[in-house]
C-alpha cells in the first residue's frame, strides 16, 4: 500500500525524485475510468522504453504523486519494488472560503472573491440552519464532508477553478521546497493536462518558480515534462463523468444512452437517490409475438 508524504520521508535525495501532478479533471477520480491505463501513460511518458527507469540520467527511486491514492497505488503496480511510490493529497474543499493573503513579497488571491460562505450552499439545499451555515469551516476536517457532490455542483465554476489551482499549487510546493523537510523532495516533475482546464499555474511553478497561489514557489531544479491526456474515446479519463462530478465542465448527457461500464462508474459516487437509471429493457420478440396474438381482430 502507498504511504502518505506528509507522515513519511525515505530519505531518497532530491534528484532521484518525481513528482506526478494531475491537474484539471485528472485531479477528480470520478472522472477517471480507466487507473491502469492512466498509470501505463505516465510510465511510458516519463521513462521512455529500455531507459530503465531514469530522468536525464538520474535513476529515480520514488515517485510523488501530488494527488489521489488511487492513482498512487496505479502507478505503484507498475513500478518495479526498488521505487517507492507515495502521494500528497490537499483537498481543493480547504480553500473554498479563502480571502486574499498578503505578506511580504507575496499576494495569494481570494478563492471566495464575492460568493457567500460555502456554508450557505448547505443552507440552501436544506442541510444545515443558517447559523450552522456561519460556523461551517471547510478547514475543518468533519465540517468538509459535509461539502458532497451535490453541494459543490452549486458553487460557481469560477470558484471551483480558483481552489482547484490553490490546492495544486500547494501540493507542487510542498513536494518541491525543501522547507518542508517531513515530505520527500523532488527536482523532477510530470504534470499532467487535459484540453478541458487550466495548467499554467503549474507549469510556471515548475519551470521558473512563479505561481500566485503559494507564497515562496521554488520551481524544480530538474527535468518538468507535460503529458496531455483528451477526454476522447478509448482515453483513460471520460467526458461524461466529467460533467456530473467537475462544475467546470458543461456537458449534457442522455443517462439512457451511456455504457453500463459508465453508469457504474457514475452510480458508485452518487447517493441511491441520485443515481442514473439503466435504460427500459426493449420488448423480446418473444413479447412482441404475444401482444399481437393477443389484439382484436378487426
Amino acid at each position: 500500500m502507498v504511504k502518505k508524504v506528509d507522515s513519511y520521508d525515505s530519505g531518497i535525495g532530491s534528484q532521484n525524485t518525481l513528482a506526478v501532478m494531475p491537474t484539471g479533471i485528472i485531479d477528480e477520480p470520478r472522472c477517471i475510468n480507466d487507473l491502469d491505463e492512466l498509470a501505463r501513460l505516465i510510465i511510458l511518458e516519463v521513462f521512455k522504453p529500455n531507459n530503465e527507469f531514469t530522468v536525464n540520467g538520474y535513476p529515480i527511486e520514488q515517485i510523488v504523486i501530488g494527488g489521489s491514492p488511487t492513482i498512487a497505488e496505479a502507478v505503484n503496480e507498475r513500478t518495479p519494488d526498488r521505487i517507492d511510490v507515495t502521494y500528497n493529497q490537499i483537498c481543493f474543499r480547504r480553500y473554498l472560503d479563502d480571502t486574499k493573503e498578503t505578506g511580504d513579497g507575496y499576494s495569494i488571491p481570494s478563492v471566495k472573491q464575492n460568493k457567500a460562505l460555502i456554508g450557505y450552499a448547505l443552507y440552501e439545499l436544506g442541510k444545515i440552519s443558517i447559523s450552522s451555515a456561519k460556523e461551517l469551516d471547510p478547514k475543518d476536517d468533519d465540517d468538509r464532508a459535509k461539502l458532497t457532490t451535490e453541494v459543490i455542483k452549486n458553487i460557481s465554476p469560477e470558484r471551483y477553478r480558483r481552489a482547484k489551482k490553490k490546492a495544486q499549487s500547494k501540493r507542487l510546493d510542498r513536494i518541491t521546497d525543501d522547507f518542508f523537510d517531513n515530505i520527500p523532495n523532488a527536482d523532477h516533475a510530470l504534470i499532467i493536462c487535459d484540453q478541458q482546464c487550466d495548467y499554467d499555474h503549474l507549469t510556471s511553478h515548475a519551470m521558473n518558480g512563479e505561481n500566485k497561489w503559494v507564497k515562496y514557489p521554488t520551481g524544480c531544479d530538474g527535468t518538468v515534462q507535460l503529458l496531455q491526456i483528451n477526454a476522447i474515446e478509448d482515453s483513460p479519463i471520460s467526458i461524461t463523468q466529467a460533467g456530473e462530478f467537475d462544475p467546470r465542465i458543461n456537458f449534457d448527457y442522455d443517462p439512457h444512452e451511456i455504457s453500463d461500464r459508465t453508469r457504474t462508474l457514475i452510480n458508485q459516487w452518487l447517493p441511491p437517490e441520485q443515481q442514473k437509471p439503466a435504460p427500459p429493457e426493449a420488448p423480446t420478440a418473444e413479447a412482441n409475438s404475444s401482444s399481437t396474438a393477443a389484439s382484436p381482430t378487426t
